[in-house]
Formats: structure tokens, C-alpha cells, sequence
């Protein structure tokens, strides 16, 4: 039993069943209106809408984040795989850094895991310094990041495996 791999196993679920789960219900949804404010709840929530411009460089669009999702509406799941996953992250980050003029790349990886979930990795400041990535390059990180996976594998599907015996205290 590794007790420091199931606090964060279930700290991750917490963090998904208490803030990200109602996000990607709303990206996910067929009003627009609500993905655009999943959009936006999911940029204050993973502390990027710092980086996203108020008005986009291209003036026929009215709203913040509708680039955005204009650009993560174009694919769906059945789009990318564990193996193309990079290709796909960086494809979509060009794409929106040609609408912000702006290095959109945790951005990107962020709206698309509150889109997709799965395989989606996400990168931001503080993995690339765990993983020690000095470039903001998603390939290499995603290297890297498969990398330390591969070592503790066993044991984060372990500690994932034994969230169902987790009860709460509380009456």
C-alpha cells in the first residue's frame, strides 16, 4: 500500500468530481452559450484566462473564448489516439495561437482535457519542473510524463483500484 499515491488518486477525483466533471458536462453540451461558459469557468479554474487575450486578433469574433471553442468543436475523440496525441495537442495549439497571437500551449492542453479527457495530458509549469522539460514543447513533455508513468504504473492503478473501499467520515 503506497498511502502518498492514494492521497493524490483520490485528491484527483475530488478535484474531478468537485469542479471538473460540471465543466466538461458544459463544454460537452449542445447550447452554445453553455460551452462558451465552460470555456470560460475551465480557464478560471485551471488559471489561464490570464493568458487568453479579451478580444481575439480576428475582429469578426464577439466573444473571449469563441475561438476557442470553435477550435476544439472541429474534432472529436475518434480524432486522436494515445499515438497521434501530440501531433493533435499541437495542431489545435496552432490553431489558437493564430487567434490570440499568443503561446496558447497549456492553455490548449487544458481545454482539451475538460473536452476529451483521455488521453489528454496536461501540461503546465509545474509538471514541465517535475519532469524537468525546459522546453514548451508538448512532445517532449509527453515523453517525459510517459516516462515517470511507466515507473509508478502498477502503483497509480493500484491506489486507483482501491478509491471504491475510500468512506467517508462524516455522518
Amino acid at each position: 500500500m503506497n498511502t502518498k499515491m492514494e492521497y493524490c488518486a483520490l485528491w484527483y477525483l475530488n478535484q474531478w468530481q468537485s469542479s471538473e466533471k460540471e465543466i466538461h458536462r458544459m463544454i460537452s453540451s449542445e447550447s452554445k452559450n453553455e460551452r462558451l461558459m465552460g470555456i470560460n469557468s475551465g480557464a478560471s479554474y485551471f488559471r489561464v484566462a490570464r493568458t487568453i487575450p479579451t478580444m481575439p486578433e480576428k475582429k469578426n469574433k464577439k466573444e473571449r473564448y469563441e475561438p476557442v471553442l470553435e477550435v476544439i468543436d472541429k474534432y472529436d475523440a475518434a480524432g486522436f489516439t494515445k499515438d497521434n496525441l501530440s501531433k493533435f495537442v499541437e495542431r489545435v495549439q496552432r490553431e489558437l495561437n493564430s487567434f490570440y497571437k499568443k503561446n496558447m500551449l497549456s492553455a490548449t492542453s487544458k481545454m482539451l482535457w475538460l473536452k476529451f479527457r483521455s488521453p489528454i495530458i496536461i501540461l503546465d509549469s509545474q509538471a514541465k519542473k517535475a519532469l524537468n522539460v525546459k522546453k514548451n514543447e508538448y512532445s517532449k513533455f509527453v515523453k517525459e510524463w510517459d516516462k515517470e508513468y511507466n515507473k509508478y504504473e502498477r502503483e497509480i492503478t493500484d491506489a486507483c483500484g482501491r478509491l471504491g473501499e475510500c468512506k467517508s467520515n462524516s455522518v
